[in-house]
């Protein structure tokens, strides 16, 4: 009955909720800054920043955000379904994690990727998740905010906004 109402309210006012319960932003947008138990954002110098891949074969190599760019970057649609609450539509603009493994030389057929943040943060990628998750540099057509996870943040379509790790620093190849 609460839910009823609340669902009520919400599309009276013009909102909506998903079925995770989140509320819907407007599309299209860039989302609001939050972060997990409230962590700041680290202090990362865009110009000394390395993504480092490692993996069971003996691979450990870095790119900078440069070289990261020219694997080839694409635009993606994805909702970024928040555990505080919302979700929001947008376009992310980033490289395949797929192909960054690809170029790094990493193994063709890993078991996961554990992806850190500078933070500690990390989550697990399975072998099918490795085509649709992006390492984005960017967010509704323009750079990605460090409070969003500049340099590079991770996006998982279909996984809730805890597996979006923000300041990616680490893709470790099992």
């Amino acid at each position: 009955m609460v839910f009823a109402g609340a669902q009520l309210a919400d599309t009276l006012t013009g909102g909506a909720r998903r079925f995770t319960g989140s509320r819907s932003l407007p599309p299209g947008g860039i989302p609001p800054d939050t972060t997990f138990f409230g962590e700041v954002a680290p202090p990362i110098d865009a110009a000394t920043w390395r993504l480092r891949i490692t993996d069971v074969a003996g691979i450990d190599v870095g790119y900078d955000l440069a070289d990261i760019r020219d694997i080839g970057e694409r635009d993606q649609a994805a909702i970024l379904d928040c555990t505080s609450g919302w979700a929001l539509e947008t376009t992310w603009r980033g490289v395949p994690v797929a192909a960054i493994l690809r170029h790094a030389g990493t193994r063709a057929n890993p078991r996961s990727i554990l992806v850190r943040s500078a933070t500690g943060w990390s989550t697990k990628l399975d072998a099918a998740e490795l085509d649709r998750a992006l390492l984005a540099t960017g967010v509704a057509g323009g750079p990605l905010p460090l409070a969003n996870g500049a340099p590079c943040r991770l996006v998982v379509p279909d996984r809730r906004g805890l597996d979006w790790v923000k300041w990616v620093v680490e893709l470790r190849v099992a």
